[in-house]
């Protein structure tokens, strides 16, 4: 990538005298290359910013793959800042623990609790109409009392509570290192980084910012 120097030859200037010659070549511009990049076609350079790098510990399995993909398809084109590594790696560890284990770890015991919930939700339910159904409706008194069994009887079957901690088991155990063998932590450390900007840079942002 080219040397940029942010300065005043780099931004537009909101004091600046806009002319409907500026106004159609920018726009001429923008609406030539928008197409391309959103499919990612072209040369143009990809930056990545913190939200992207520190989403992937959130995402599903297959969600990560894509973006790992991605990422290597097209690493010979993507940048970070200096400021975005910075806060991607002082960020990491928290939000593995929050996005990636806690999530895991609440699965087997939300279910638990769902169950509760709607055991408590079909009893209440048959209690509440009990008087009205099963005296003036007893065909449907008893088509509810045979749902309430089969609802009883699906929620509570433990092989799938079983199959939930054995399966969630096995993620958080493979993964249980993740803070040093981590493969979004490698990818990023292949990633081109951009120079830090200068004190000059720095204090022109402050004055138009």
């Amino acid at each position: 990538m080219d040397e940029i120097i942010i300065n005043t030859d780099f931004c537009f200037s909101s004091n600046g005298r806009l002319t409907a010659d500026i106004s159609n070549r920018a726009l001429k511009k923008y609406s030539d290359g928008i197409e391309a990049a959103i499919k990612l076609e072209g040369d143009l350079p990809i930056v990545l910013d913190t939200n992207i790098l520190l989403d992937y510990y959130g995402m599903s399995q297959a969600e990560k793959n894509k973006l790992i993909q991605l990422i290597k398809t097209y690493a010979n084109r993507i940048y970070i800042t200096r400021q975005v590594e910075q806060e991607y790696l002082r960020n990491r560890l928290s939000v593995i623990k929050k996005d990636f284990f806690e999530p895991l770890n609440r699965i087997a015991p939300d279910f638990i609790a769902f169950q509760r919930d709607i055991e408590n939700k079909v009893k209440s339910y048959k209690e509440e109409k009990k008087r009205i159904l099963s005296k003036d409706y007893p065909e449907l008194w008893k088509q509810l009392e045979n749902i309430e069994k089969a609802v009883l009887k699906d929620i509570n079957d433990e092989k799938f509570l079983n199959d939930i901690q054995d399966q969630v088991g096995t993620t958080t155990k493979n993964n249980k290192n993740i803070s040093l063998i981590d493969e979004m932590l490698s990818l990023t450390s292949t990633l081109k980084l951009t120079d830090a900007l200068t004190i000059a840079e720095l204090e022109f942002l402050k004055l138009v910012s």
